[in-house]
C-alpha cells in the first residue's frame, strides 16, 4: 500500500504516508549501518522493459534507475526465484553490489520469515547498472548493479512530499 503510493510520485497520494514514510527510513539507514559491505543481495522486478536490457554497452555511461518504493532483497537467490516463480516466470533479477556508504537493513530479525534473509533498501533508491545479461535458461534478466549513495535521501523525501 505504501509502496504503491510512493511510485504514483503523486504527491496527494503520498501526502497521509509521509510521517511514515519518514520514520521507515531513517530507521532503515541507521539499521542498514550494521549491515555488512561484503553482502551482494538480490531483488527482483515483474518482466519489464528498459533500454538498458537490451543495449547496455559496459561503459562509463551506465543507465540508472530510480526505485521509488521500498525495496526488498535476499541474501539467498533461491528465495528470490521461488518469490517469483522460477525459471518458467520472465522477469529481471538485480544482482546489488553494497557499498560503504550504500547498503541494505537487514530485517531479518524482526521478520515473520527469518529464513529468507531479507533486506531492505529506503525509497528512491538509485541503481546504477554494471552489467546486463540475458539468462535464456532462467527466462531472466540479470542485471548487476550498485547502488548510489542515498545519503540525505530521508531529508530530502520528507521535505518533497510536504510540499
Amino acid at each position: 500500500m505504501i509502496n504503491d503510493a510512493l511510485r504514483t510520485r503523486d504527491s496527494s497520494v503520498i501526502q497521509p504516508w509521509v510521517t511514515t514514510v519518514c520514520i521507515l527510513t531513517s530507521a532503515i539507514i541507521k539499521i542498514s549501518e550494521l549491515s555488512s559491505i561484503d553482502t551482494v543481495v538480490y531483488s527482483g522486478m515483474p518482466p519489464c522493459y528498459f533500454p538498458a536490457l537490451s543495449t547496455f554497452g559496459g561503459d562509463n555511461a551506465a543507465e540508472s534507475l530510480v526505485q521509488h518504493g521500498f525495496m526488498p532483497s535476499t541474501v539467498d537467490p533461491e528465495v528470490l526465484a521461488d518469490y517469483f516463480g522460477g525459471k518458467y516466470t520472465e522477469g529481471v533479477v538485480w544482482v546489488v553490489i553494497p557499498t560503504f556508504s550504500s547498503r541494505p537493513a537487514d530485517h531479518s530479525s524482526l521478520s515473520m520469515y527469518p529464513e529468507e534473509g531479507e533486506l531492505i533498501f529506503p525509497p528512491c533508491t538509485t541503481l546504477q547498472i554494471v552489467a546486463v545479461e540475458r539468462m535464456e535458461t532462467l527466462n531472466k534478466y540479470l542485471v548487476c548493479v550498485q547502488q548510489v549513495s542515498c545519503a540525505g535521501t530521508s531529508a530530502h523525501l520528507c521535505h518533497a512530499s510536504l510540499h
